[in-house]
């Protein structure tokens, strides 16, 4: 017997997923010959193990992207739209002004050209009254004890080393860019998709306050017309909240429509719009407008914040999150939609944040998701039928979307129905790991987190 070509002709009985031990009980008699021959089989099996799962979620994966492929011909064609924006991006008003200006900076990072953002009290403000610096604006943070400042710097003090050498060192760990970030999902025609993931939780009935930083909502949408809703914007400038991602987002939570059943029905959602339109297929935040949501949503008491959204490493958002969380909110993130060879994206690789990636309905992992140790969870979140915002180009109330953006908001949702009962924050999560159903290789992994939820 050749102990190779066995190996693999198991791994791949495997991969079709039929278990070994039900193959066996179709082919032997249920009284064993003798004890001599079933060791070894038992001993292939644990050998086997680890090459035929890994075997057939590969198989299950690649015939996930031959779908996914097939049912979305436009993304197909298109790439990645996020790759197509220009290194140099004008945000503009609804008169066609320019407001803002995305660029790629020196730290391979998108974020508002030339501006700055530091954490300074009031005393220390007088520390940027220097040649090449203007300052924006100064914003108290009362939920998180804080004063965001945010400032402009000529091109010569536009690195991180030329302001360092101005500041005191103990303001450097809390300098940063005022990045930008990214939502993560993308939309699919629910007449063009035979596809769906059914609703297998159970509704919270549980009144819970829950919040979310994304979009706007479209707030008059049938779907929401039970729901309690409280908006708040914080975008820059004169800028024109987007509501198509926030709308789907919102939708997955306390969306209820023929089709659509809330997960916190009974919720009052405080939804925090921070993004703007960068182009038609994106969206953009910057790390002020995060930041200010996180403190209007702390200051609301919710109990969980959902974080559809994707990004830099940004310090200033780093310690916001700290902060949050030592209140016992707990904060979710989508892992982010740039591919599994790609790096980490923030929130949801800081420490305290949830991260969520997606899955299909067969429980293969979505094409684009990130992976790494910071996937914490894993949740449907491919072809989710959802809310959809209604304009003139578009009239259908419900849509399928895709991406882990619509994972995010179902994990989200199960800690909000556990803390609602009274649970805390670390019981809350020890319920969820109990409760996970494991995916891909035995115990947390890199692709699927804990496991899958519903």
């Amino acid at each position: 017997m050749n102990p190779k070509r066995t190996a693999i002709a198991l791994a791949l009985i495997c991969s079709t997923g039929l278990p070994l031990t039900g193959a066996q009980a179709q082919l032997i008699n249920a009284e064993p010959i003798t004890g001599a021959l079933e060791n070894p089989v038992q001993n292939a099996q644990r050998e086997l193990a680890p090459i035929a799962e890994p075997a057939r979620r590969a198989a299950l994966a690649a015939e996930a992207a031959a779908r996914e492929a097939a049912l979305d011909p436009i993304e197909r064609s298109l790439g990645n739209p996020l790759a197509a924006l220009p290194d140099a991006l004008p945000i503009l008003n609804a008169q066609g002004d320019m407001v803002l200006q995305e660029v790629i900076t020196d730290d391979g990072w998108r974020a508002i050209a030339g501006e700055w953002l530091l954490w300074l009290t009031g005393e220390e403000l007088n520390t940027l009254n220097q040649p090449g610096i203007t300052l924006i604006s100064a914003t108290p943070m009362p939920a998180l004890g804080k004063q965001l400042v945010r400032f402009r710097v000529t091109q010569s003090l536009d690195q991180r080393s030329a302001l360092q050498a101005l500041l005191p060192a103990h303001l450097h760990p809390m300098l940063d860019r005022n990045h930008t970030y990214d939502s993560q999902s993308g939309a699919e025609d629910i007449a063009a998709s035979n596809r769906s993931i059914d609703r297998l939780a159970t509704p919270c009935p549980h009144p819970v306050k829950v919040g979310m930083v994304d979009t706007g909502i479209q707030v008059e949408h049938p779907a929401f017309s039970h729901r309690r809703i409280t908006r708040a914007d914080f975008l820059p400038a004169d800028l024109i909240a987007p509501d198509a991602h926030g709308t789907a987002v919102a939708g997955v939570l306390v969306g209820e429509a023929e089709g659509l059943t809330p997960r916190l029905g009974a919720g009052h959602l405080f939804a925090a719009a921070a993004f703007y339109q960068r182009s038609d297929f994106s969206q953009g935040a910057t790390t002020d407008s995060l930041i200010q949501a996180l403190n209007w949503l702390s200051s609301q008491e919710v109990r969980v914040i959902n974080l559809s959204l994707a990004g830099p490493p940004n310090k200033l958002l780093g310690i916001a999150i700290e902060l949050i969380h030592a209140q016992g909110i707990a904060l979710v993130a989508a892992v982010g939609n740039e591919g599994p060879a790609a790096p980490p994206l923030y929130p949801a690789a800081f420490e305290p944040v949830i991260g969520v990636t997606a899955v299909d309905a067969r429980q293969a992992i979505y094409r684009w998701a990130n992976q790494g140790h910071q996937v914490d969870f894993s949740a449907p979140g491919v072809s989710v039928i959802t809310a959809r915002a209604i304009n003139p180009q578009q009239s259908n109330p419900l849509g399928r979307e895709s991406g882990t953006s619509m994972a995010a908001p179902v994990i989200a949702a199960h800690l909000a129905c556990l803390l609602a009962r009274g649970e805390r924050l670390e019981t809350a999560l020890s319920t969820l790991r109990a409760q996970a159903t494991d995916l891909g290789a035995p115990g947390r992994d890199t692709v699927f987190g804990e496991g899958w939820l519903p």
